[in-house]
């Protein structure tokens, strides 16, 4: 399971790096839209804020956090302490800002999260984000991971609009579960994944996916 292991650091490599597009089209066929209201993007993050602090110290037990140079907040899961941090000191090719957080588990490499942030994004051209190209940026990071898609769905809402996949290795355990969301001019692509599988009924994964939220700006 090196591919999905290893994921993390392709993310962490690709910080000052443009996503690029092509690939093989994905074998499963594409779910019916799907709000984010009905997806608990909201409802989950307003139960987590009414039992947890807004800035906790880090510690090993899961924890909310608002990240505001980045622009949201989430649940981390437990075990995520150990937060690493990158931030571009200027523009890239894909934005004015690039922040990057991702939490190996426990320290381990089998199993985490990571968020990736682009502020005021654009494409190669400098034109405005679209949906589309949020979409080809997570098939871009799924295809480096070795996994092959399980299911995907279209997510959308008052200003924000997303593509959300979960994907598993053919000849393993390993899963990966991918969801890229454009509020306003900023991209957000989150990330989980776990070798030995039960990723997408991993009640922290699922909050971490449910607590998110893009800040208003």
């Amino acid at each position: 399971m090196r591919a999905v292991i290893a994921i993390t650091g392709l993310i962490c490599l690709a910080m000052l790096a443009a996503c690029s597009g092509g690939g093989q089209e994905e074998s499963a066929a594409e779910e019916p839209v799907e709000t984010l209201a009905e997806a608990n993007l909201t409802t989950a993050v307003d139960t987590v804020a009414e039992s947890s602090p807004a800035m906790p110290e880090v510690k090993k037990d899961g924890y909310l956090r608002t990240l505001d140079e980045a622009g949201f907040t989430v649940f981390w899961p437990s075990g995520c302490g150990g937060l690493k941090e990158q931030t571009s000191s200027g523009s890239t090719r894909r934005a004015k800002r690039e922040f990057i957080y991702t939490c190996d588990r426990d320290g381990a490499m089998g199993a985490g999260v990571s968020i990736r942030v682009f502020r005021d994004a654009h494409d190669p051209d400098g034109a405005p984000p679209t949906a589309e190209m949020v979409a080809e940026m997570v098939k871009v990071q799924l295809q480096k991971s070795g996994t092959s898609v399980i299911r995907q769905r279209h997510l959308q809402a008052d200003g924000i609009e997303g593509v959300d996949v979960q994907a598993g290795e053919p000849d393993g355990a390993g899963e990966v579960w991918m969801r890229g969301l454009l509020s306003g001019s900023d991209v957000f692509i989150l990330m989980a994944f776990d070798k030995s599988g039960g990723l997408f009924t991993d009640p922290e994964f699922v909050n971490f996916f449910a607590s998110f939220r893009a800040n208003e700006r």
